[in-house]
């Protein structure tokens, strides 16, 4: 989620990356940019509370209602927006890295990708599609067709038909 502080406007919007855990009660958000920060809290209806583990203070963020929309999940899952994943592939040695769902609009959704291996590729942006059983992840700018099926959470398959690859929480 992004974060913007009415007090201090120059600081801009800062991302948060989270995880909801045990069974949905906990909520961890990481700033792992420029204040780098630890938010601890619980999410209850439209409100996430909580302290700052890194700092004595407490918050609490609305949430949106549009946030909160499951709407066309079933369309995209588990790609939806706002979702973190880790992905692994066998090319090149090994490579790994994040995938942030940064949009979800009916079968289509759109990534962007951090490679662990190779930080100097920045982030690059993907597209993504839902046909049938089958999850197509397309990379414009490597000419990469990622053709997976998704199994438990998980989505497991092939880049161009050799390397395999699995996309996992």
């Amino acid at each position: 989620m992004e974060q913007t502080n009415e007090m201090n406007r120059s600081a801009g919007a800062v991302r948060l990356y989270g995880a909801v855990i045990n069974n949905g009660r906990r909520v961890v958000l990481l700033n792992v940019g420029q204040w780098k920060e630890v938010w601890d809290g619980a999410l209850r209806d439209d409100e996430i509370t909580g302290d700052l583990t890194t700092a004595s203070a407490s918050f609490t963020f609305k949430i949106a209602p549009a946030a909160m929309d499951r709407q066309g999940r079933e369309e995209t899952a588990p790609f939806i927006t706002g979702r973190t994943f880790r992905w692994e592939t066998g090319a090149a040695g090994g490579q790994n890295g994040t995938l942030y769902v940064t949009h979800t609009k009916g079968n289509s959704f759109y990534l962007e990708q951090k490679n662990d291996r190779n930080q100097a590729a920045g982030i690059i942006k993907l597209e993504g599609e839902v046909k049938g059983d089958q999850i197509y992840i397309y990379n414009r700018k490597w000419r990469e067709t990622w053709i997976g099926v998704s199994r438990r959470g998980r989505v497991t398959g092939k880049i161009n038909n050799q390397t395999e690859f699995r996309i996992f929480e």
